[in-house]
């Protein structure tokens, strides 16, 4: 695998659920909605791209919009990656590795438990 896009940012709540999953998080549902279909788009291989020892990759307060839910809010960014094969490009599989052509058992439960198709269909 290589990096096939770098320098995401991430908002606090996006950063949470990118590492840890939503199950316990601590948000909003209207913003748990936001974060999983930001994360979705991303794809199944979103990685943190962040040093926790010196800070690299982290920043306290930032006005850059997190590149997952899209919030323009003040405040912690945190840095991430894509990793993938050559052909691969950001969004071209679900959040559990399926290609958006044959949407995965995983991701068609999840749809039906948010309420929502955060699968884009040409």
């Amino acid at each position: 695998m290589k990096i096939i896009r770098d320098g995401l940012w991430f908002c606090s709540d996006c950063t949470m659920v990118a590492c840890n999953g939503a199950h316990g998080a601590d948000i909003e549902p209207e913003q748990l909605q936001r974060t999983e279909t930001g994360l979705a788009k991303l794809g199944a291989n979103v990685v943190s791209d962040l040093d926790g020892e010196t800070g690299d990759g982290l920043e306290t307060f930032s006005s850059v919009p997190c590149d997952s839910c899209g919030s323009h809010l003040a405040g912690y960014r945190a840095r991430f990656a894509i990793l993938g094969d050559e052909e691969d490009e950001p969004g071209d599989r679900c959040l559990f590795g399926a290609s958006l052509g044959n949407q995965c058992e995983q991701t068609a439960e999840l749809s039906e438990a948010f309420g929502f198709d955060h699968l884009p269909r040409e």
